[in-house]
């Protein structure tokens, strides 16, 4: 038997169904804006993720086509005293100046400013020194930096830019004479076979030598007016008991002078006799 509804009935189901669906269709929808949400949440969150792994990997890829070089100001000269095995050498409060004097390039490769008229940066240890020399004798100005050592003879120089510097002392010090040298910063070294660097610390020894006392100039002979140099008179020293002696043997010598004529006279005498 089928079940016979009313109109009234049939209403109410119906308002019923609707109101059902209304409240289902804002579930539905509620879950729905609640997942996109959550979903867009995620999406702009990977978003921002792959924006930073994009930037970092940019910078990283930046970061390797550059050329490695240091900040302005880390590099640093090191100076350390040998003994030079002398009393008379001292190594503490010993002055070193330096002067940038050249620059270093993008590669690395030194170069002297041309007022040094070196046009290329010398390589062997006795080309380094006799241009240090050179350099030495022309800079002017004062120095970039002066330094003193410490009781141990160690000093050094710090915050130094890339370029090429003199280093030197004072010519008249307590430790002895020290030539100066050229130093670049940066620098690269071969170990093991193995090109290292760039460097920015230099550790140096500085050739030097102990203190030699000056010899004294000869007293000058006198100069006749002709231009030669007339042969020194020695002035008599004798005392006075000494002319004494001398009065003595003068007298001894002049009577045997006389007895020897009187014994030639008598021998005369007597041949003419005979």
């Amino acid at each position: 038997m089928y079940k016979v509804y009313h109109l009234c009935d049939i209403v109410h189901i119906c308002i019923r169904l609707c109101e059902q669906g209304r409240v289902f269709r804002q579930n539905y929808i509620s879950i729905y804006l609640k997942q996109e949400i959550r979903g867009y949440q995620i999406q702009m969150k990977n978003k921002w993720k792959l924006r930073r792994m994009g930037l970092a990997l940019f910078c990283v890829i930046c970061f390797m086509n550059c050329p490695v070089q240091a900040s302005v100001g880390t590099g640093e000269i090191q100076i350390k005293l040998k003994d030079l095995e002398s009393a008379q050498s001292v190594q503490k409060d010993i002055e070193f100046q330096i002067y940038k004097v050249g620059t270093v390039n993008e590669d690395g490769v030194p170069q002297l400013n041309p007022e040094f008229v070196i046009q290329a940066y010398p390589q062997t240890s006795e080309e380094l020194d006799a241009a240090a020399k050179s350099v030495s004798e022309a800079v002017t100005g004062e120095a970039l930096k002066v330094e003193k050592t410490d009781a141990n003879g160690i000093l050094s120089f710090m915050g130094l830019g890339d370029g090429v510097y003199l280093v030197k002392s004072q010519k008249e010090n307590a430790y002895g004479e020290v030539a100066p040298f050229l130093v670049h910063i940066p620098y690269y070294e071969e170990v093991n076979h193995i090109m290292t660097g760039p460097n920015y610390t230099v550790t140096a020894e500085p050739k030097a030598s102990p203190i030699t006392e000056k010899p004294k100039d000869p007293q000058k002979k006198p100069v006749s007016p002709t231009g030669t140099q007339n042969t020194p008179v020695k002035l008599s020293t004798a005392k006075t008991g000494d002319s004494t002696e001398v009065a003595g043997t003068l007298f001894v010598m002049l009577c045997a002078a006389i007895v020897i004529v009187e014994i030639v006279t008598k021998k005369r005498d007597r041949r003419k006799g005979a």
